[in-house]
């Protein structure tokens, strides 16, 4: 009888330790297509899966000689440089007076001022006490703040030296070094080992061992392997 139970029991616990697992990994996969969808909305690129030569062709350029220089003149005109637009610069004196003046810590400052109204009408030691450390709290609590804030303000600033000076683009069919800023849809460059890339570009040719190290995006420990192939629906994968 005994038996009988523990083989009930073992047979009701599967079907439930299944649905639970099914559930989880229905939650991660909805996870995932959630995270997809936000980096395609961000990523509108269809560069990447259009047959090469049609792309070739709606950008006016060849896959041999590049585009021509009075293209990549109208181009940089019209687009702009490449290189990244920094935003408007804060005075740090500016940031560091907006840490001490967010909503909580408006709350410790309006208490810390109480305090000291009460030992000023009273003369107790406990308000004066209470307003010191409400204060002393507050302010480095924002220095904290600040800090941080401040760390990844540089880490983005770090960004800027991760895009080359110089690269070799194709144009009217010669291989030459030209500025990274000058480079502009359609242009054709050549990727040697050790280089960064100096835009979003698709590959056209590469060796079967191309790898491309993403750890600076991405965290990826790994360099990422990369071919011509059209391999995923998002850019960022593909």
């Amino acid at each position: 009888m005994a038996e009988e139970t523990a083989s009930a029991a073992a047979t009701t616990e599967e079907p439930e330790r299944r649905k639970s697992f099914e559930i989880q990994t229905a939650g991660q996969d909805l996870k995932q297509k959630v995270e997809d969808k936000d980096l395609r909305a961000e990523l509108n690129m269809t560069e990447h899966k259009e047959d090469l030569e049609e792309l070739l062709a709606r950008l006016d350029s060849h896959k041999e000689n590049g585009l021509t220089k009075e293209t990549v003149a109208k181009r940089l005109e019209m687009d702009g440089p490449n290189k990244l637009t920094p935003p408007a610069t804060i005075p740090e004196w500016l940031k560091l007076i907006h840490t001490q003046t967010g909503f909580f810590a408006l709350l410790l400052w309006a208490g810390a001022i109480l305090c000291f109204v009460g030992y000023g009408l009273k003369n107790e030691q406990d308000n004066l006490y209470l307003g010191i450390v409400l204060s002393t709290v507050t302010t480095i609590t924002g220095i904290f703040e600040y800090f941080q804030e401040r760390k990844s303000s540089q880490l983005m600033e770090s960004f800027k030296d991760m895009m080359p000076k110089n690269t070799l683009a194709i144009r009217d069919g010669v291989k030459s070094k030209v500025p990274a800023e000058t480079l502009v849809v359609g242009d054709i460059v050549e990727i040697r080992a050790g280089d960064q890339i100096p835009a979003d570009i698709r590959v056209i040719m590469c060796s079967e061992d191309m790898r491309v190290d993403h750890s600076s995006l991405t965290g990826e420990p790994d360099p990422l392997g990369r071919s011509p192939k059209f391999t995923d629906q998002n850019p960022l994968r593909s």
